[in-house]
C-alpha cells in the first residue's frame, strides 16, 4: 500500500508517500505496480505483521532487475536495518537519526505502524528555514539596535539578534551531535 499521513508536518516536513510490501512480491511485479511519481529516491518498506522488517531503495530494484533478478522476491534484496522514529519526534531527534542512517532515511511510526518516511533532503529543507530565520534575526536585530537612541529599544533589538545566535548554536550542535 501507499501511505502519506505523516504527523511531522508541524516540523515543516512534507508527507512523503511510502510504498509497503510483504516481501514476497516479485521485483518486476512490484516495480510495475509503483506509481511513476515514485521514482529514484523512493523506498519500499517490507512490513511483516504490522512491523517494519526491511527496506529497498527504488535504485536497488532497478539494479536487481538489470542483473536478471526480476522474479526474485523483494525480501531477497531488502536491507534488514531500518531506522525508525515515532511521529512525535523533535527536529533534533530526527536530525540525529537521519544523519546516523546509512541511507539517509528514517521510517516514521505511529503506534508502531508505518505512516511515512523522512529523507535527508526533507530534513535539510526544514533546517534551511531555521537557518534563514536565524541569520535574518541576527542581521536585522543588530542593525535596528545600532540606530536606537533609547536603552529599552536597544536592549529589545539586541535580544532579537541574540536569539539568532542561539538558533545558530542549536543548529551547529545538532550537526555535530549527528556525526
Amino acid at each position: 500500500g501507499v501511505h502519506g499521513d505523516l504527523g511531522l508536518a508541524r516540523l515543516g516536513l512534507p508527507a512523503r508517500d511510502v510504498v509497503t510490501d510483504t516481501g514476497e512480491t516479485d521485483l518486476a511485479v512490484l516495480l510495475a505496480s509503483m506509481s511513476p511519481e515514485l521514482h529514484h529516491g523512493s523506498y519500499v518498506f517490507v512490513v511483516d505483521e504490522g512491523r517494519v522488517s526491511g527496506a529497498v531503495a527504488r535504485e536497488d530494484l532497478d539494479k536487481a532487475i538489470g542483473h536478471g533478478l526480476a522474479h526474485a522476491p523483494v525480501r531477497g534484496i531488502m536491507s534488514g536495518r531500518v531506522v525508525t522514529v515515532s511521529e512525535g519526534a523533535t527536529l533534533a531527534e530526527l536530525q540525529m537519526l537521519v544523519t546516523s542512517a546509512s541511507d539517509g532515511r528514517v521510517a516514521v511510526l505511529r503506534d508502531g505502524e508505518l505512516v511515512g518516511v523522512v529523507a535527508r533532503s526533507d530534513l535539510l529543507r526544514a533546517l534551511e528555514g531555521v537557518a534563514v530565520t536565524a541569520v535574518a534575526s541576527m542581521v536585522l536585530g543588530n542593525v535596528m539596535a545600532l540606530v536606537q537612541t533609547g536603552l529599552k529599544r536597544l536592549m529589545a533589538y539586541s535580544s532579537i539578534a541574540h536569539m539568532g545566535y542561539v538558533s545558530v548554536a542549536f543548529l551547529a550542535y545538532g550537526a555535530v551531535a549527528g556525526q
